[in-house]
């Protein structure tokens, strides 16, 4: 009974993918009766080199480990920065917590990226000895109305014009693309990541 009732109360976890750097879970987090989602973004583990697992036996063999680790921690934390800059935005996700190489930030359930390109580049390939024949110039996401793919590029220039238009300065990003981009729970479109 005390397990059941404890396993209750527990956090539930979903991997939902990941970045160059990181891994993505989302995680639910309770608080009394009331329940929310939130984000937490990971960093992957590093990759095994001569069968040392950890960055201190890495380092230990190799100390320019601990230099590229640096510039990892320093990544993750200008995006918390930035993203704590902007969090009075709508067009920025929120962040609540981070801390060396992770961070809890808002739930934006709409990726973008899956909705606008449903499968890899913009050309569909036919079997022809004709180049010219060979593309077809339609795009995978026809499905989405012109007035519809307007509407989501006023959005996102809205979110890039909250960053270059804060008032401590221009906050630049040189990392933006598609899958930066995600619809919250609110209906609007956020950016969710300035890690570069």
């Amino acid at each position: 009974m005390g397990r059941e009732r404890r396993s209750k109360k527990h956090r539930r976890s979903r991997y939902l993918g990941s970045g160059a750097y990181r891994q993505v879970f989302l995680l639910e987090r309770q608080f009394a009766s009331d329940s929310d989602e939130v984000i937490l973004k990971s960093m992957k583990r590093l990759p095994e080199e001569d069968g040392r697992k950890t960055l201190e036996e890495r380092a230990a063999y190799n100390p320019s480990e601990v230099y590229k680790n640096f510039e990892l921690y320093d990544d993750m934390r200008k995006d918390s920065m930035v993203m704590e800059l902007l969090t009075p935005s709508p067009r920025i996700a929120d962040i609540y917590s981070f801390c060396a190489l992770s961070s809890i930030i808002e739930y934006v359930p709409g990726f973008l990226e899956d909705y606008v390109m449903p499968t890899e580049g913009y050309e569909r390939s036919h079997s022809s000895d004709d180049e010219e024949e060979d593309k077809d110039p339609t795009p995978v996401n026809d499905y989405i109305k012109p007035l519809e793919k307007l509407q989501m590029a006023l959005e996102l220039a809205k979110g890039l014009a909250t960053m270059h238009g804060y008032s401590g300065g221009v906050i630049a990003n040189v990392d933006v693309q598609i899958g930066q981009f995600c619809r919250g729970k609110d209906g609007l479109i956020k950016i969710l990541d300035f890690n570069r």
